[in-house]
């Protein structure tokens, strides 16, 4: 592929202090994949799939224009988290009675224990194995770790893996199958409370991501458009005892 090592950006913290300005000025969500007609709409979704008490404690992995963290803390107390220092720069502009912070997730340590952790469509910017152990190692027991990403396709063509290829490189995120994702969860201890394919129900997000592509930088151009690589997913993972299964044969 042509143009890779001439980005201006070559890491995520790069990329988004170049394009926060552009991407989070807003102060609404920014994802790919939205799911309803509203923001309104998606925002009381995730909430409700998180089922928060007014003494729980919520961190927002990767938290973009802050948005989320500030709705969450009318129920109960959340702070974000992104590697951006211009990203939390705007984050704190748009809701200064929010936390925010510079910090990684595979390294981030909250204050007090967590009840929430919570990644929409910013995993695949860490090393998995690394992000799942620390949010593991600070949930409550029964803690909860909400992820909504863009999971990969099984079984790639060869079109399908050169546009991941380009993909992976220009906005610097890994993505995972579904069965990858749970794999690792579950070897990290996760119990999997409920997946869902997102494919049917969400909505490409025009006004807050596809109308902020023409300002960036270096346009995103596929080598092939017309192959679509990804899915959106959902995942509920639990931090919760699993139980040994006992032969009941011996």
């Amino acid at each position: 592929m042509k143009n890779y090592k001439q980005l201006p950006w070559q890491t995520e913290e790069e990329f988004y202090d170049l394009h926060a300005e552009s991407f989070f000025s807003t102060g609404k969500f920014y994802h790919s994949n939205m799911i309803g007609n509203t923001d309104d709409y998606f925002l009381n979704y995730i909430i409700s799939k998180l089922n928060l008490k007014p003494t729980d404690n919520v961190v927002d992995l990767g938290c973009g224009s802050g948005y989320l963290v500030n709705e969450i803390n009318k129920i109960c107390n959340c702070e974000g988290i992104s590697t951006s220092k211009k990203s939390i720069e705007i984050a704190k502009r748009n809701f200064p009675d929010c936390i925010f912070n510079v910090a990684d997730m595979e390294n981030f340590k909250a204050k007090d224990a967590v009840t929430h952790f919570l990644s929409l469509e910013s995993i695949g910017y860490s090393d998995i194995k690394k992000t799942l152990s620390n949010v593991f190692s600070q949930l409550i027991d029964g803690g909860i770790f909400y992820v909504k990403d863009t999971s990969i396709v099984n079984n790639p063509c060869k079109e399908e893996q050169e546009n991941l290829v380009y993909w992976t490189n220009y906005w610097k995120y890994k993505t995972y199958t579904v069965p990858e994702m749970i794999h690792e969860a579950y070897l990290t201890g996760f119990k999997l409370n409920t997946f869902r394919d997102l494919h049917l129900d969400t909505r490409l997000n025009i006004k807050s991501f596809m109308d902020t592509l023409k300002n960036n930088i270096i346009p995103e151009k596929y080598p092939y458009p017309d192959y679509v690589v990804h899915i959106g997913t959902e995942f509920i993972f639990q931090k919760k005892k699993r139980e040994k299964w006992v032969n009941p044969y011996t």
